[in-house]
C-alpha cells in the first residue's frame, strides 16, 4: 500500500525535527508499504532516504493556504495513496484516501492573544476541528496535549493516540573535550560560562520573565554566568533588547540568532545550566536535549514539562521572576543538587526514543489501513 507524508514543514523548528526522525526510522519498522514524501523543492537533502520504500514528490503549495487544500488531494489521487499523514493540523478535509493527523499542541486555542491577527484564531480552530473530524486517528505528543484536544475540540479520547517525541544520544566526546567549547564560545562571541535557553522566540516561551530573573541573579548574587538566548528572534528582538537594557544586563545577555545544526550539540554541552521558562508546551523537546548533554535543567511548573521531565529538573513558577531566579541559583550554588539532576536526567532520557516514536506511528498507520479493509 501507499502512505503519503506531508514534509513541507521539515525546516520548522520542532515539527521539522519530528518529521526528519519519523521518516528516518520508518524503513526499520515497515519495509512493505511505499512511502510518498511530499516536500518543497530544495528540501531533498533534509529528507532522510534510508530505505528503498521512500519516494520523494515535490509540491509548491504554500503552508496555511487554500492551494494546499486543493493541490495535495489531487496529488494524493495521482499517487493512488491509501493513507495520508499530516504532521500538523492543516489536513485537507476532502481527500481520496484515509488520513492520520498529528496535532502537537493546542496553544492557538489556549492563547489566542499570541496569534498575529484575530482571524488566525478562527482559522486555527476550524482547521484543527476539521482535521480531527475527518482523520481516522489523531496523534499528539503528550497526555497534557491529549487533554487539551479533548477539552477544546471535543475529540473522543479513543480517537487520540499519544506518541512521545524522542531524543538522540549525543556524542559523549563533546562532554569531556574543551575544544568544542572553545569553538562555540568563539563562534557566538560568548565571553564566560553561561546559562542557556534554546528554542523558538514566541510570546508563550516567556523570555521576558527569564530576563528579569537573570537581572535578579546578577544584582543579588553577582553570578559570573552570561545568559545565552539561542534561536531565531526576529519577532521579539526589539522587545527583548528593550527589556535587557532596562534590566541593565546588556553586557551579559547574548542573542545568537539562528543556530546551525552543526553548532547545536556543542552549545548544549558547554552550558552550565539549561532554563526552559515556557508558559505552555505540548512536549518540550529541548529539555530532553539538554539532559542528553548532561547539563542540569530548570523548568517551569507546567503540565507538559513536568510530564516529560519527571523529577529530573528543578521547577519554578512561570509567572514569578523572583521564584525563577531562586530556582536557578539553587542549582548553581549546590554541586550536589547539580550532580543529582544530571544523574536523573541521564536516566530520564532513556525513556524517549525516535525509533520508538516511528514504530508507534507505523503501528497507527497499519491499524487505520486494516480498519479500512474490514
Amino acid at each position: 500500500m501507499k502512505i503519503g507524508i506531508d514534509a513541507r514543514k521539515i525546516r520548522d523548528f520542532g515539527i521539522g525535527i519530528h518529521l526528519e526522525n519519523l521518516i528516518r526510522y520508518i524503513p526499520e519498522h515497515d519495509a512493505e508499504n511505499e512511502y510518498i514524501i511530499f516536500h518543497y523543492p530544495g528540501d531533498e537533502t533534509r529528507i532522510p532516504q534510508t530505505g528503498p520504500n521512500i519516494r520523494l514528490v515535490p509540491d509548491h503549495s504554500p503552508k496555511y493556504s487554500l492551494q494546499e487544500l486543493v493541490v495535495l488531494p489531487v496529488k494524493m489521487r495521482r499517487q493512488r495513496l491509501d493513507l495520508f499523514h499530516a504532521p500538523h493540523y492543516t489536513l485537507p478535509p476532502f481527500r481520496p484516501c484515509k488520513a492520520v493527523v498529528t496535532i502537537h499542541d493546542a496553544i492557538h486555542l489556549r492563547f489566542p492573544e499570541y496569534l498575529p491577527h484575530p482571524a488566525a484564531y478562527y482559522y486555527a480552530k476550524w482547521m484543527m476541528w476539521a482535521a480531527a473530524k475527518s482523520a481516522r486517528k489523531v496523534i499528539t505528543v503528550s497526555e497534557c496535549s491529549k487533554r487539551d484536544l479533548i477539552t477544546y475540540l471535543h475529540i473522543p479520547p479513543t480517537k487520540i493516540e499519544v506518541v512521545y517525541n524522542g531524543i538522540e544520544v549525543c556524542d559523549q566526546s563533546l562532554l569531556h573535550d574543551s575544544k568544542p567549547c572553545q569553538s562555540v564560545l568563539d563562534r557566538f562571541e560568548i565571553h564566560c560560562s553561561y546559562l542557556l535557553y534554546f528554542g523558538n522566540f514566541m510570546p508563550h516561551k516567556n523570555l521576558e520573565t527569564l530576563i528579569k530573573a537573570y537581572g535578579i541573579l546578577k544584582r543579588r548574587y553577582q553570578i559570573p554566568q552570561c545568559l545565552v538566548l539561542a534561536g531565531k528572534n526576529d519577532r521579539l528582538k526589539e522587545t527583548l533588547h528593550t527589556l535587557i537594557q532596562q534590566e541593565q544586563v546588556a553586557q551579559d545577555v547574548i542573542l545568537t540568532g539562528v543556530v546551525e545544526e552543526a553548532w547545536k550539540s556543542s552549545l548544549y554541552a558547554c552550558a552550565d545550566l539549561f532554563v526552559y521558562p515556557s508558559l505552555y508546551e505540548g512536549f518540550g523537546l529541548q529539555t530532553l536535549e539538554a539532559m542528553a548533554h548532561q547539563i542540569p535543567v530548570v523548568i517551569t511548573d507546567i503540565a507538559a514539562l513536568t510530564e516529560i521531565v519527571g523529577e529530573a529538573a528543578v521547577r519554578c513558577d512561570p509567572r514569578s521572576a523572583e521564584n525563577m531566579a531562586e530556582a536557578i541559583y539553587a542549582v548553581l550554588s549546590n554541586p550536589t543538587l547539580k550532580a543529582s539532576l544530571i544523574d536523573k536526567g541521564n536516566v530520564r532520557v532513556q525513556a524517549f526514543s525516535w525509533r520508538a516514536m516511528a514504530r508507534k506511528t507505523v503501528e497507527i498507520y497499519h491499524s487505520v489501513l486494516q480498519e479500512a479493509q474490514q
